[in-house]
C-alpha cells in the first residue's frame, strides 16, 4: 500500500503498530525473538519489522543504563525548589473519583 505524502510534511509511524500486524508477523502478540533470525531483511529502512525489535532492544538497553549508575545532575544545574516526590501504589489501592 502506498501513499502521496506531500512535501515537507512530518510523518509519524505507530511503531508498536507495526510490530502487532497480522499481516507481517505469525502470532504477533506473543513475544518471539526467534522470528528475526533466518531473515532476508533489508537493513536500508524499507523493512518496519525491525522497528518492533529495536524498541526493545533500546528499552532493555535504557532499563540497563538506570540500573547500572547512579544518575545524579551536574553541579552547575538548576535545582527545583522542592525536590520531585512520587509515591508508588498498588493500581488496585488507587481511587478513582
Amino acid at each position: 500500500m502506498y501513499y502521496r505524502i506531500p512535501k515537507n510534511r512530518v510523518v509519524i509511524l505507530n511503531a508498536n503498530t507495526l510490530g502487532r500486524d497480522p499481516l507481517t508477523w505469525e502470532d504477533p502478540l506473543s513475544f518471539k525473538p526467534e522470528c528475526f533470525l533466518n531473515k532476508n531483511l533489508d537493513l536500508k529502512g524499507t523493512n518496519y519489522e525491525l522497528l518492533s525489535f529495536a524498541l526493545k532492544q533500546i528499552q532493555l538497553i535504557l532499563a540497563s543504563l538506570m540500573h547500572a549508575f547512579d544518575w545524579s545532575l551536574p553541579p552547575s544545574t538548576l535545582r527545583k525548589k522542592k525536590p520531585l516526590l512520587l509515591i508508588p501504589k498498588k493500581m488496585n489501592d488507587l481511587v478513582v473519583e
